[in-house]
């Protein structure tokens, strides 16, 4: 099997695990036992993964599905769930595929290689091991190459760390809104993902009033943290970052192995792969992060889906949702055929929470039509959605609010439950 071939397939793989983790959490976590008529687990823990400056979504999927081989979606009689809280910053691909581009034209053995470029960033062992084997004196070649990318990469960050950070509004939302339904979120964070975990941590936790948010900080390209952190002295990305700008101590040494990983700093390869110290250590934080947390209090729930409303100040906004049977469900009728509106605010900045109902034989099928109103006093201000399933937080829609238009609400989106033909289980997805 040539180099670019086994890539690809490696490739396909990885999605392959990534989709089949994703249908099976949302299977697991919706159906619980067999023949349950409860088609919900309790709200327990949720660990919301931020990932780095460079990951794409399959690899924080990886993550996802590594973090779970441990815990099996339970974690001390408590569903535990994962989100993957994607991290806006720019991608450095093009930025790091230049330098391999430059490389290539001053030495031709890697002209046309570009599976060695995916290789040195993605760790891909074998890929590596073949290109050796046909190329056995171009060892300093690729150290100096894999030098180069890490030079690349740990500027960007840099670049990043100095650079206002981008806007965390949607992430304290998605955040928000778990919380309220009364999951006990910890923040995962990995490298450049750790200046957000920061920044939500620091907005969100003087507003809570129990324990219910703990981050846990992997590799941190940060100066400071809020939680506690493991980073490997061995970590050549946050070594040469150290030398441009301020990070936090590396507090462990975790085997540097570049066949693996060629930087020292993917969190699977190294955090929690390169030795039992490194994943003993991070589980150990996770583990005591749960331990000490409580929920916090309120009426919201989980459901099969759910709707939170908020807006960014004083004033009174009003969540209507018109079920499938044409029930109205708003502040005065709070209970529908399938759902509940469990949460109502009158006064200033929300939230309001519809909950489609656990149970089975409540739950309709069809479109439930997602709508707000200005009830009073919140001209102007921005009006914020979000449909939260059992597998996915869905970006939120942004309205901004003109005159108070009473209880005529206006349509933001729809939600479509329908039974999938072949496991004839309810599938939740916005239009």
């Amino acid at each position: 099997m040539s180099t670019r071939y086994f890539f690809n397939f490696q490739k396909t793989v990885r999605a392959t695990l990534l989709i089949a983790f994703i249908v099976w959490q949302s299977l697991f976590s919706a159906f619980g036992q067999t023949g349950s008529t409860d088609i919900c687990q309790p709200a327990g823990y949720m660990i919301a993964y931020i990932n780095g400056i460079n990951s794409p979504l399959s690899a924080s999927g990886e993550v996802i599905i590594a973090l779970n081989a441990k815990y099996s979606n339970k974690y001390k009689n408590q569903q535990l769930n994962f989100r993957r809280i994607q991290n806006p910053s720019v991608n450095i691909f093009l930025d790091t595929l230049e330098v391999f581009k430059q490389k290539a034209l001053e030495d031709p053995r890697f002209d046309g290689k570009f599976e060695i470029f995916w290789a040195l960033m993605n760790g891909a062992t074998s890929v590596l091991a073949e290109f050796l084997v046909a190329n056995p004196l171009i060892q300093p070649a690729i150290d100096d190459l894999r030098a180069r990318i890490i030079k690349r990469v740990s500027e960007k960050i840099r670049d990043s760390i100095n650079a206002p950070l981008p806007v965390t509004t949607e992430m304290v939302g998605k955040i928000k809104n778990l919380l309220t339904e009364r999951w006990k979120v910890v923040l995962v964070a990995h490298s450049q993902g750790n200046l957000f975990a920061n920044s939500v941590y620091a907005e969100i936790k003087p507003t809570l009033s129990s324990d219910s948010l703990r981050p846990v900080h992997v590799a941190p390209a940060t100066a400071q943290v809020v939680g506690p952190y493991t980073l490997s002295s061995n970590d050549l990305i946050i070594g040469r970052l150290r030398q441009l700008t301020s990070v936090v101590a590396p507090n462990v040494e975790l085997p540097y192995i570049p066949l693996h990983d060629p930087t020292g700093h993917f969190f699977v390869e190294t955090y929690l792969r390169s030795g039992p110290d490194a994943a003993d250590r991070v589980y150990g934080h996770l583990d005591s992060a749960m331990d000490a947390m409580t929920s916090e209090p309120g009426a919201a729930g989980t459901g099969l889906f759910t709707i939170t409303l908020r807006w960014n100040g004083s004033g009174d906004v009003d969540l209507h949702v018109f079920e499938p049977n044409s029930t109205h469900v708003y502040y005065g009728s709070r209970t529908g055929a399938s759902g509940d509106l469990d949460t109502d605010n009158t006064v200033a900045d929300g939230p309001e929470h519809y909950t489609a109902s656990c149970a089975a034989a409540r739950m309709q099928e069809g479109v439930y039509t997602v709508g707000i109103a200005n009830y009073s006093r919140a001209d102007g201000r921005t009006a914020t959605l979000q449909l939260s399933t059992l597998s996915r937080t869905y970006d939120a829609v942004s309205r901004t609010l003109g005159a108070a238009t009473g209880d005529s609400s206006s349509t933001v989106f729809k939600v479509r439950v329908a039974k999938d033909p072949v496991t004839s289980e309810l599938a939740v997805t916005q239009e």
